[in-house]
Order: C-alpha cells, then structure tokens, then sequence
C-alpha cells in the first residue's frame, strides 16, 4: 500500500460538531479544514463538513488530497460520506467511500428492517450481520460527542469497519490546550482503540466550547509512523 493511500485511510477519526442546546436534532452544520502531516512534514489536506442532506437526514463527509512534495508522486483524492436520520438518536442510512487514484468505491447501505448491512466494493457485494447502534467508520465520532456531551467519560461503539463489526473504545485522558493556527484552543483529550487492534491506538483533542469539533488527531500506524491532523480553519453556522 503506497505510503500516500496509508496517510489518508489512517485517519479515519476525523470530525465532528455537535450542539446540545440545538432543539430537536443535535447538530450543528459546520466545515472545518485541517493540515494533514506524516512525522511532521505536511502531506495531504483535509475538510470535513456536516450539512443537512433533506428534512429528515444529514450528511457528513471527508474529502482528503496530498499537498507539496507527495502531491508530485501520488495525485488523487478521496472523498467518504454517511448519511444519517435523527429520532432521540443517529440511525445510519448509509456510507460511501471513494478513492479516484484507483477507482476504489466502497458503500455500505444499513437495512435496519432486515438488519443487515450490504456491502459492495467495486461491485462486489455481500451481506453482514447489522447489531443495534452500529455506525460506519466516519459517523462513529458524532456519536461519540452526542455521548460526551451527556457526561460520559468512556464511550463504546459497535463499527461496521473492513467489513467487519468492530468495537471502538473512547475513553476521556484529561483536559490540554492545543496550539493551532486559530489560536491557543481548551480541549479534551480522548484515546481510541480498536478492539483486538491494541497496535492502532489513536488520540482525538475535542474542544467543547466550539461544539466538540475535533481539534487535533494522532494515530501511529503500527511501525512507529506518527500520522497527525491539526484544524486551521472552522466555519460554523
């Protein structure tokens, strides 16, 4: 796997915002743009943003896409989108991913009815078993700030990830400010781990005066590689 495709599918922590004074559902639209650095070189440049998709539903997406030297090499970009509704909690629709370096597309479609989630990469398709309150990869961090905001200190989410089911364990460390390019930011720092990956640990930095969007994010990928993500900019609504 090309060094470039490691960067962007690392970090799949990526994001949030979320509003609990909101009435009704409890987010808030946002979009966010963070520099992306392997061992501190800059390397790719990411956006994340979350728009309501109809009356009912909301969409939350990524896009990623190399910068300076790397850009040169491996060109590209990939984009991933979950689509949500709100009812007294998230119930994900569905999930997409793609990757036009290669023509890599992903969707994952949640059947809540049947419970079952259908999965079809490059259109090969197969069906897996759907627990209660699974969420895709990319939607796992707004569930994990509607959990935080009620008081929580450690969160454990079911994860349709690989096409697999996965638990993501998020568990509250300690309050740090963080320096970023929009000023010195108060935030929460969280650890993350995949259950039986105990070798892919990663750290999120929230900040809750800002509506818990992600401030910063670490995740080593195994080899002593440090992956790293840092906001420069948010848009709020």
């Amino acid at each position: 796997m090309s060094l470039y495709i490691k960067i962007l599918l690392s970090l799949c922590l990526l994001h949030f915002c979320f509003n609990a004074a909101a009435q009704g559902s409890p987010f808030k639209p946002f979009s966010a743009q963070y520099d992306v650095l392997h061992n501190g070189n800059h390397v790719a440049i990411t956006t994340l943003s979350l728009a309501r998709h109809s009356e009912s539903t909301w969409l939350y997406s990524r896009t990623s896409e190399a910068v300076g030297w790397i850009s040169h090499i491996l060109s590209g970009k990939i984009t991933e989108q979950s689509i949500f509704n709100w009812n007294n909690g998230m119930q994900i629709l569905s999930y997409h991913y793609d990757r036009n370096r290669d023509e890599k597309r992903v969707r994952l479609k949640f059947d809540w009815r049947n419970m079952k989630v259908i999965n079809d990469i490059n259109g090969d398709p197969w069906k897996m078993a759907l627990s209660p309150g699974t969420f895709d990869k990319l939607s796992a961090n707004l569930a994990l700030a509607v959990h935080l905001s009620s008081g929580k200190t450690s969160v454990h989410l079911p994860v349709a990830d690989g096409g697999k089911l996965k638990i993501y364990d998020f568990n509250i460390i300690g309050e740090e400010p963080i320096d970023t390019p929009m000023g010195k930011i108060k935030t929460m720092k969280i650890s993350r781990n995949k259950r039986g990956r105990e070798d892919r640990q990663a750290w999120l930095w929230l900040a809750s005066e800002l509506n818990h969007v992600i401030i910063k994010v670490e995740k080593y990928d195994g080899s002593d590689r440090l992956f790293s993500m840092i906001i420069k900019s948010l848009e709020q609504e």
